[in-house]
């Protein structure tokens, strides 16, 4: 009789609630929803996709609908909601991109962004505003659809290389992703296996292969912010309490063995082409002072903002040596368009809506017409009165990561330092794409290890 009684209560303290089950079911809708691939879907001769983008297009609407219902519920019985500088931010930026398709005429699509994020912000709000902590379970069910569509991804792309490639259903191709948006999902499981190997003594061995391989795909891609991402962030290593030869061959492992792997393989994929001389009589000394040589006469699929392809790296090296335009692949000339472009003073205050930029930049350039710049991107959908607030909320965001790092020892925290680097990553990828500007994954990852890391830090001051 007493196990029976243990076995009722371990099942009903376990019973998920029907808002937690909407919680969940909301935030993977969302996200099966997000905009950024609407506009790259090929439908037309597949009913069942086309019924599948209808139905995925009005999630955002629904859940915006069923969120001010319980929010208005919660309101009515707390009097007040729990926000953070976060939310409160883009509460007021989504209220100018508003007033900027008001002013700009925009068609019901653009208004769709708009919705994406109110979406999330008020999917947030409500787990702000109850009693239990939903976050660190939305975590996990993230990064279970992120290796689940990685997986995906790869066994439909098992080319891993720089450029793009598609998801396809029964041979159609339905959604495209370019190598360096793809790769960003790497960098965030790449973060969780180094934060498990900062935190614990356990699987050391497991986890250091497991680095190794996504370190290599990383790579592969060709992501140079990425890349570039993970070989700083994996510094922090360095504040670990071990040896420090423990730390510097550590690092080694982690860092230095991807890029030499990448290499290395991708002599041996390519070296049958004609553009790589494998000579079998050369001696075993010359390979190796040919090494590099080799490296650089590995074919890219890269080009130049004026639709020049580069055949190989050591062309792009040569093309993009000392010319800033070339090697940011068109930003830099980006930028300068968008600063100088002249439109009305009520505008550039309060906005002109969403994806404005696409209009400015459309046909100009072959490596895309987004702003590539989450400030840029703010300033023309959210103008600058966004573009000030943003700047404080950096400001008040970083003295909030220096007080909790150096003041708390947070990074021993496995929760909070996992929170911190995709938050901080997410962040400085906004420096080169439109990223937490626009409605798409990396708004909601910042919203989301942003609210968390605000609310441990409220936690802290009680």
């Amino acid at each position: 009789m007493k196990n029976f009684v243990y076995i009722k209560s371990l099942i009903t303290n376990n019973k998920f609630s029907n808002i937690e089950i909407y919680l969940y079911l909301a935030f993977i809708g969302l996200l099966l929803s997000l905009g950024s691939n609407v506009g790259n879907l090929n439908y037309d001769e597949n009913g069942i996709i086309k019924e599948f983008i209808k139905l995925r297009s009005t999630v955002p609407w629904v859940i915006l609908l069923i969120n001010t219902v319980i929010l208005a519920k919660l309101f009515i019985k707390n009097k007040y909601f729990n926000l953070n500088p976060i939310i409160l931010f883009f509460l007021v930026y989504v209220f100018f991109q508003i007033i900027g398709c008001y002013l700009n005429n925009l068609e019901i699509f653009h208004f769709h962004f708009i919705v994406g994020s109110l979406s999330f912000i008020s999917l947030i709000l409500i787990i702000l505003n109850t009693d239990k902590d939903y976050l660190s379970k939305i975590i996990k069910i993230t990064l279970g659809l992120i290796l689940i569509f990685v997986i995906f991804f790869l066994i439909q792309n098992p080319s891993i290389s720089y450029g793009s490639g598609w998801i396809n259903y029964y041979n159609d191709k339905v959604i495209i992703l370019n190598s360096n948006g793809f790769s960003r999902y790497f960098v965030i499981l790449y973060f969780f296996c180094f934060v498990q190997l900062f935190a614990t003594k356990k699987n050391r061995f497991v986890l250091i292969i497991l680095l190794i391989l996504i370190g290599t795909i990383i790579n592969f891609y060709e992501g140079r912010f990425n890349i570039g991402t993970i070989l700083l962030f994996s510094g922090i290593i360095f504040f670990k309490n071990i040896s420090i030869i423990n730390k510097i061959t550590t690092y080694f492992f982690i860092c230095i063995i991807p890029i030499l792997l990448t290499v290395v393989i991708s002599i041996l994929i390519y070296s049958n082409l004609e553009n790589i001389d494998t000579d079998n009589k050369t001696d075993n000394k010359n390979e190796k002072l040919n090494l590099l040589e080799k490296a650089q006469k590995i074919p890219t699929n890269r080009y130049s903002p004026n639709k020049e392809k580069y055949f190989n790296k050591s062309e792009y090296l040569k093309a993009t040596a000392g010319d800033l335009e070339k090697f940011s692949t068109g930003r830099i000339g980006k930028w300068e368009i968008i600063v100088q472009h002249k439109q009305q003073n009520f505008n550039q205050i309060f906005g002109n809506g969403p994806e404005y930029d696409r209009k400015i930049l459309q046909n100009v350039f072959h490596s895309g017409s987004d702003a590539a710049n989450s400030l840029l991107y703010i300033y023309l959908s959210g103008g600058l009165i966004s573009v000030v607030l943003i700047l404080i909320l950096s400001f008040n965001q970083l003295i909030n990561l220096h007080r909790q790092i150096f003041k708390n020892d947070i990074i021993e925290n496995k929760y909070m330092f996992f929170s911190m680097l995709v938050f901080v990553f997410i962040a400085a990828r906004g420096l080169l794409e439109n990223g937490f500007g626009a409605w798409g994954m990396d708004q909601i990852l910042f919203i989301l290890f942003g609210s968390i890391i605000n609310l441990n830090f409220t936690k802290l001051k009680n």
